[in-house]
């Protein structure tokens, strides 16, 4: 059954967030009324709200509050040791370890406030262990391509984030001690020196208790799928301390739909995964066609190596640098002396030293030296 909703989430692709979220819901209230342990009247409920063609937001809020009333979605005061981070994060990236110790750094600066945690969500852990062995996994390579930034796992975690996921990362990071790229966050071993944030009363709540999330069921996720990149994306559109998608991040959602497409067998369709990708307005709307360009011939194949090397990249030199359409045009229609090579690594090493100087402020120099 899992297999026929998946088929049916990738027919969809060809049309909106919304419009896809649509045709899935209307499906479920047919077939899983009588297998489901959500009723058959909170799936109507749902695919109601869905076929309104509300924004993401307000299709989210609307979607929560049926929730709510089944049972399905409830407040709960957690640690930070028991949150994870769904696979859905930033279009199947996860956390940004450079991004999240940002945060905290901005947090400590301004102050720590519980009200700008109040949209925190998670999702329960799957008890399914093909779904659970996956969630872990993705967490571990988390933790692992991090640098020391992200905290282990504990075998503690029993939730998986969609909203303030840098966030509770890093509190993870402060407890375990992990390093920092930031100094002045740092003791002499260079990493995070706890004593900082615990001056903070907040900060040390935060810390030490954790704080209130909005838990939803489980069996949400296994019975509509597409119900956490909803949330996802809602959430994150809404949330003022969020910077927006990059262009990477933009990037990586559209090869994330192709390659998905592909992983059940149905045709490619870039015009459905960039509709996808820009369905929450990034920045870069305006030439998402030419980073699909890019995507397309010079991501790095199906399994995307290259991207996710640039995004690596990115984590440490780059953070929250815009590339812009010039350059993504120029690095697309960079020419050799052979007709014959795509000259790929020539581009991308071109794009990373763009990015370093970028974060260096020295873009100028570096442009005027690559396209000359």
């Amino acid at each position: 059954m899992r297999l026929m909703f998946r088929y049916l989430l990738a027919f969809s692709s060809s049309f909106s967030f919304v419009a896809s979220v649509a045709i899935f819901a209307s499906f479920s209230t047919l077939v899983l009324a009588a297998m489901s342990p959500i009723s058959k009247q909170a799936l109507d409920e749902i695919s109601a709200i869905i076929n309104m063609n509300l924004t993401p937001v307000a299709t989210w809020n609307n979607v929560a509050v049926i929730l709510e009333r089944h049972g399905l979605i409830w407040e709960q005061h957690l640690p930070v040791e028991q949150i994870m981070v769904s696979t859905r994060n930033r279009a199947g990236l996860g956390v940004n370890a450079y991004n999240a110790h940002a945060v905290g750094s901005k947090i400590l600066k301004v102050g720590a406030d519980l009200k700008e945690l109040g949209k925190a969500t998670c999702f329960e852990m799957s008890p399914n262990a093909n779904v659970r062995d996956e969630q872990v996994a993705f967490n571990r390579a988390l933790v692992e391509s991090s640098q020391g930034l992200l905290a282990p796992l504990t075998n503690q975690e029993r939730y998986v984030s969609v909203s303030c996921s840098h966030t509770t990362q890093f509190c993870r990071a402060v407890n375990a001690g992990c390093k920092t790229p930031h100094q002045h966050l740092a003791d002499s071993e260079g990493k995070l020196m706890k004593q900082l944030f615990l001056n903070d009363r907040c900060f040390a709540s935060m810390l030490t208790s954790g704080w209130t999330w909005q838990v939803v069921a489980w069996q949400v996720a296994e019975v509509l799928p597409f119900i956490p990149d909803l949330a996802e994306k809602a959430l994150n559109a809404s949330n003022n301390i969020n910077a927006g998608a990059s262009e990477l991040e933009v990037a990586a959602r559209i090869a994330n739909e192709v390659k998905y497409n592909k992983s059940i067998g149905l045709p490619v369709n870039w015009t459905g995964a960039i509709q996808r990708a820009g369905q929450d307005n990034p920045a870069c709307l305006s030439y998402i066609d030419t980073i699909c360009s890019f995507v397309k011939l010079y991501g790095g194949g199906d399994d995307s190596a290259m991207l996710s090397f640039l995004e690596n990249f990115s984590k440490k030199y780059g953070e929250r640098v815009t590339i812009g359409k010039e350059f993504w045009q120029g690095i697309i229609s960079m020419k050799g002396k052979s007709d014959s090579s795509l000259y790929l690594h020539v581009r991308i090493d071109s794009m990373t030293k763009y990015l370093y100087f970028c974060w260096g402020h020295q873009a100028a120099v570096l442009c005027s030296c690559i396209f000359v």
